[in-house]
């Protein structure tokens, strides 16, 4: 008889263990990402660029906030991921209430050096978040480089100096190490006004 009462005890316990895990997969899905070959500015809370994100080729891209976890992100290259998303109990305050991970890289794809794109410049006096390298380079928001003419370079120093916010247009180096071609400063105004005459 005991034998029997342990046996029981053993299955009831092997039923509670697997129900426990069946309750926590509930809060855990597995998704396709595609992830675009440049950054945006985004109101997180660092001043940072984020990436942008889409569920599918059909959808407009978004900001996308978070970490994924295992993803080294590239600029010049969309990426096309299987990631596992699970829901965090009692995140801390300020954090995301899902942790993604990444499951596997089914594309990375350069993106053509001849495809323009905009980067905004306008969280914070332009001094804090663009920094000069060295002559003819500069680097925004700790993130990314980028290269300039004389002339451009030039804009850009009378630019900072009054703490005017700044939209770029960039383009990929055909070299993937070489940092990105500044095209042109497309718009700059102060930062109260940036947003209604630039964007």
């Amino acid at each position: 008889m005991k034998k029997i009462k342990y046996g029981c005890l053993g299955l009831a316990l092997a039923v509670m263990i697997s129900g426990c895990g069946g309750d926590k997969n509930k809060d855990t899905k597995q998704d396709v990402l595609y992830i675009d070959h440049y950054k945006s500015e985004c109101n997180s809370f660092s001043l940072s660029l984020c990436k942008k994100s889409r569920g599918s080729v059909d959808d407009e891209w978004s900001v996308f906030y978070d970490n994924i976890v295992g993803f080294e992100y590239e600029w010049g290259y969309n990426y096309t991921l299987e990631i596992t998303s699970e829901e965090v109990e009692n995140p801390p305050q300020d954090t995301s209430s899902v942790k993604y991970t990444l499951d596997n890289v089914l594309s990375k794809v350069r993106q053509s050096e001849t495809t323009l794109f905009d980067v905004s410049v306008s969280r914070a006096p332009s001094s804090d978040l663009i920094k000069k390298v060295s002559d003819g380079l500069y680097e925004i928001y700790s993130d990314v480089r980028f290269s300039c003419s004389t002339e451009q370079c030039e804009t850009i120093d009378s630019l900072i100096d009054q703490e005017f916010s700044m939209l770029f247009q960039f383009r990929h180096n055909a070299d993937a190490e070489s940092p990105l071609e500044l095209v042109q400063v497309k718009c700059s105004d102060t930062r109260e006004l940036f947003r209604e005459s630039c964007l």
